[in-house]
């Protein structure tokens, strides 16, 4: 789908890409429910094109047989193949897009992405109102919230110094056992808390 083939790009790509992609999640999941909200609409111009391409191959899209007790396909009553494929196709498959990308992108996964920010190679461009929600989330798991802002500048100047700036969350662990912040020690035993999206 033309909608998430960018999203799905830059998901793949690196630590930084995939903290912009999930800023753009909310964008592609209102295209699909306006999308869904005009399906009858916008399938019919999709299905226009289908029979376009199907004249090419001399092909006549058709509603396949109904019988009494269908056990291999749906036996979904229409009058015409288009609204036949529209019920059977169109509307099952952008719900379970949608239902998937509610499930993959929860509030909980975006929350657990901003700590991507924390990773040394762009803890630089990091501000406190960029990582906060993830803060609020873990208010109670804190050993001191209010001193977040200041633990987020001490990080940043740490990983100013370094030479060779960490990109993952993983090489990230091993380098937090030296304890440089109580906050970022809480990072390293958090930081598969929002599953596989962290394990960079």
């Amino acid at each position: 789908m033309a909608f998430t083939r960018g999203l799905s790009t830059k998901l793949q790509g690196r630590t930084l890409d995939i903290v912009a992609a999930y800023k753009s999640v909310s964008v592609v999941k209102e295209a699909l429910n306006d999308v869904r909200k005009t399906i009858d609409e916008r399938f019919s111009e999709w299905f226009a094109e289908t029979e376009e391409l199907a004249k090419t191959v001399a092909v006549e899209p058709s509603i396949p047989r109904r019988c009494g007790r269908q056990t291999q396909r749906e036996n979904c009553p229409a009058d015409t193949p288009e609204i036949y494929y529209r019920r059977v196709i169109g509307i099952p498959y952008l719900d379970d897009v949608l239902s998937g990308m509610e499930a993959r992108f929860s509030r909980l996964t975006s929350t657990a992405i901003q700590a991507l920010k924390l990773v040394p190679a762009f803890v630089q461009s990091a501000t406190f109102d960029e990582i906060k929600h993830f803060v609020d989330f873990y208010h109670t798991d804190l050993p001191s919230p209010s001193t977040m802002p200041p633990e987020l500048r001490l990080w940043q100047k740490t990983c100013e110094s370094m030479l060779s700036k960490p990109e993952t969350v993983v090489v990230l662990q091993s380098m937090l056992q030296n304890r440089l912040s109580k906050y970022f020690c809480y990072l390293k035993n958090h930081s598969y808390h929002g599953g596989d999206e962290l394990r960079m």
